[in-house]
């Protein structure tokens, strides 16, 4: 008895030490373009991407990270943030205080950043932390302070910005440190001051009203949209270590813990329903879990740098940035972290609920890159009924209810075509749904 008791203790510990212990499954990059700090990247797709650094700088890769090339410098600006909506069309965001000009400059560009155009912001007192858009025309920005509200939309493209309507509370026009949407109308808007506490802001109608919400005793630094219902934001301050908030009804509801690791959630992002990271900033950390936040780890960043923004353009592939010009890049390849989404089979998630069903059933399906979409629904011999759904959609996970009213009983199959924008790659997955009445 004795001899299975010891077994099963070196198999708790060993899988113990795989899940604290990974592989090294960042890889410092030895063609960074710049020595200066690093301070956000952005990809939509596994080979477009940019990087904003200190002194003004922005820099692009079009070809997965192989090539890293300067497309603006304007030393008298301190970069904040970038949003590329699409390969072509992008904005950032930057801040000007010398030779006497103050406020926020708003980038725009139409062919993938070659050219920038900006303008000064009208009210200079505005210093704007945050850019985002749903489309061409509807963005968004978050604020420092309330100037005269800490949320502002646009509707032309960011030609014009008016504020948002807040519902007012002690929390309301806390500064913004993070915003993100899951489709047109839904979003959720992340910040907060340190040592007073973390804000949540939720909009439904698409930026024009928005309800906010304290989360927690530190500020939350970025946000993360797994899908509809799970949402998980990171935050934290220099005294306290890292904190993590996590949702199960987009918003609505917050459970808050400290991960009792020393850092600042500065960026967070999962590379798989289970498996998600946090850049820690100065206490050259990253931190990650591997079971959908149940437990979250360290490890030591390579040459420990400090890391101060990461993203995962896809399962595949990561990429962070931080101080001295430092750019790691993750590659399951090279990971020695065991998840199960990993392997090829990436819309693998489409499926119905419920099911069987009566009347109407709820399709759910993930798009990792922007693509045309196509949904056909079947009979039991295959023959065509109808098409659900044909459009052109960006990265998300969608659902959609489908009502079966004029159809008999019976069992029915449903295909999901996906052909992705980038690369005319397209990928099949089918289901079968029962429908009793």
């Amino acid at each position: 008895m004795r001899k299975y008791i010891l077994i099963f203790l070196i198999l708790f510990c060993l899988i113990d030490l795989a899940f604290s212990q990974p592989a090294s499954v960042w890889i410092k990059q030895t063609n960074s373009p710049t020595t200066y700090n690093l301070k956000k990247v952005f990809f939509v797709d596994s080979l477009y991407g940019w990087i904003i650094a200190d002194s003004g700088l922005v820099f692009r890769t079009s070809d997965g990270g192989q090539n890293w090339i300067q497309q603006y410098s304007n030393s008298s600006l301190n970069f904040q943030d970038i949003f590329f909506l699409n390969r072509y069309k992008g904005w950032a965001l930057a801040w000007h205080y010398d030779y006497n000009i103050y406020g926020s400059y708003i980038f725009s560009t139409t062919n993938g950043g070659l050219n920038w155009s900006s303008y000064l912001y009208p009210d200079t007192m505005v210093y704007a932390n945050v850019i985002t858009f749903t489309s061409e025309t509807n963005g968004y920005l978050g604020l420092v302070f309330p100037r005269p509200r800490v949320l502002l939309y646009t509707t032309n493209g960011g030609l014009n910005w008016l504020p948002s309507e807040i519902a007012q509370g002690l929390v309301s026009n806390f500064p913004i440190t993070g915003i993100s949407f899951i489709n047109q109308n839904t979003g959720i808007a992340v910040g907060g001051y340190i040592d007073i506490t973390g804000v949540v802001w939720q909009t439904t109608n698409a930026g024009l009203y928005w309800v906010s919400q304290p989360v927690g005793a530190e500020p939350l630094w970025d946000i993360c949209i797994l899908d509809s219902n799970n949402l998980f934001a990171s935050g934290g301050d220099f005294e306290y270590g890292i904190s993590i908030s996590h949702s199960t009804d987009f918003g609505s509801n917050w459970t808050y813990s400290w991960l009792e690791i020393f850092g600042m959630g500065l960026s967070i992002d999962f590379r798989t329903p289970n498996e998600g990271w946090i850049a820690s900033g100065f206490s050259e950390k990253l931190v990650y879990t591997t079971d959908a936040g149940a437990r979250w780890q360290d490890i030591e960043s390579p040459d420990s740098t400090m890391i101060t923004s990461l993203v995962f353009p896809n399962s595949y592939t990561g990429w962070a940035v931080g101080e001295q010009g430092t750019i790691l890049k993750y590659s399951v390849s090279s990971s020695g972290i065991n998840n199960k989404y990993s392997e090829i089979g990436d819309y693998s998630t489409v499926y119905n609920y419920p099911n069987p069903f009566n009347s109407s059933t709820t399709i759910r399906y993930q798009v990792l890159y922007p693509s045309f979409v196509k949904i056909e629904l079947f009979d039991i011999n295959g023959k065509h009924i109808k098409t659900l759904r044909e459009e052109y959609q960006n990265t998300g996970t969608y659902n959609f209810k489908f009502y079966a009213d004029d159809l008999p009983s019976g069992t029915y199959f449903y295909r999901l075509n996906i052909k992705q924008n980038y690369d005319g790659k397209e990928f099949l997955k089918s289901g079968k749904m029962v429908l009793v009445k």
